[in-house]
């Protein structure tokens, strides 16, 4: 699947049954819970509304360690505003925390470029 937006725009990620997504470091999954716990204790903002409630769901996912693989891939590809407005921390704490997830978790690279060595 070729990641049209968020974190690992134009690159391909594994598909939403992969067994890739089990064996995200833990490292990784710990950096991501801190900021979604505070982005969705309360929920606020665009993740407060109906049309993003799924991904209401992938960041209490995260806040809770318990991220399935349609959970990585919803994130994964989700446009930063739809986290939280351009002045909130909050949101891009969460954002960087994800971009962090794809720049070191090994999936497939961009369009064109082989495979990606783990770190």
């Amino acid at each position: 699947m070729l990641a049209e937006s968020g974190a690992t725009k134009g690159r391909l990620l594994p598909g939403a049954d992969d067994p890739t997504w089990e064996a995200v470091p833990l490292h990784l999954r710990q950096q991501l819970r801190g900021p979604a716990q505070e982005l969705v204790s309360p929920a606020r903002g665009p993740l407060a509304t109906r049309e993003n409630r799924p991904a209401l769901s992938a960041v209490r996912a995260a806040s809770r360690m318990g991220m399935t693989d349609a959970h990585w891939t919803l994130l994964l590809t989700t446009d930063r505003q739809a986290f939280g407005s351009p002045h909130s921390q909050r949101a891009q704490a969460l954002y960087a925390a994800l971009e962090q997830v794809a720049a070191q978790h090994p999936t497939p690279g961009p369009v064109g470029s082989s495979i990606k060595a783990a770190n």
